[in-house]
C-alpha cells in the first residue's frame, strides 16, 4: 500500500503515553481522559490497520482498569467486550489476558454481581491458555471471589502456547517452518490434508 494511506498513529500513541504517565501518579481520571482521546483521535478508515487497531486495544484495556479504580464497573465492561471484539486481539494474547481478567472483576463488581458472566469469563480465559503467567495468580484472584470458584488449570509444559485458534496456529507453524525449502505443492498438500482433518 502506499505510504501515504498508512495511518499516523503518533498523536493517539502520544496520548497513550500521557495517560500511562498520569496513571502512574495516581490521577486515574486524566489517564482515561487521555486514552479516550487516543482512540477517538483514530478514524474509521485508521482502524483497518492492524498497528492503529493494536493501539485501541491496549486503550480499551486500559480504560477498563482506570474505570475499575473509579468504581464504575458496568463502563469497565463495555470496555473489556469492545476490545475483545476487535480482531487484533487474536494476536495480541498478553492484552486479551489482561482484558478477560478485567470484564470478570467487573462482572463480579456490577450491582447486582454476575457471577455466571464472571466465571464464563475466566472458563474463557482457562480454554485460551491464557490462565499461565503473569496472569495466573489474578485469575486465581478473581475465582475466589465466586460463590463457587473454579479449579486453577494444570499447568502446561514449558513452551507450549496453550490453545489458539486454529488459524492462528496454522499462521504460527507456517512462520516457523523454512519455507524457502518448501515447494508450492508440499502447501497445497499441507491444506488437503488440514480440510480433510487428516492434520490435527
Amino acid at each position: 500500500a502506499p505510504m501515504d494511506l498508512v495511518p499516523d498513529v503518533s498523536l493517539a500513541s502520544a496520548l497513550k503515553d500521557e495517560g500511562g504517565s498520569l496513571f502512574k501518579q495516581g490521577d486515574v481520571a486524566c489517564a482515561d481522559a487521555k486514552y479516550e482521546a487516543a482512540v477517538d483521535g483514530l478514524s474509521e478508515q485508521d482502524m483497518t490497520w492492524p498497528h492503529a487497531e493494536a493501539l485501541a486495544l491496549v486503550c480499551y484495556s486500559n480504560r477498563a482498569m482506570c474505570q475499575l479504580k473509579m468504581h464504575h464497573p458496568e463502563l469497565a465492561l463495555q470496555l473489556c467486550e469492545t476490545g475483545l471484539a476487535l480482531p487484533s486481539a487474536v494476536r495480541n494474547s498478553s492484552i486479551v489476558a489482561k482484558l478477560l481478567a478485567r470484564k470478570a472483576q467487573a462482572c463480579i463488581e456490577c450491582d447486582p454481581p454476575r457471577h455466571e458472566d464472571a466465571a464464563e469469563t475466566l472458563l474463557e480465559a482457562r480454554s485460551r491458555g491464557l490462565w499461565t503467567k503473569p496472569m495466573a495468580a489474578k485469575f486465581t484472584e478473581l475465582s475466589q471471589l465466586l460463590p463457587t470458584p473454579l479449579a486453577a488449570p494444570k499447568p502446561l509444559p514449558d513452551g507450549c502456547p496453550g490453545h489458539m485458534p486454529l488459524k492462528l496456529a496454522i499462521t504460527e507453524m507456517l512462520n516457523q517452518l523454512p519455507l524457502r525449502n518448501m515447494s508450492s505443492d508440499d502447501l497445497v498438500r499441507f491444506y488437503g490434508g488440514l480440510l480433510q482433518d487428516q492434520i490435527m
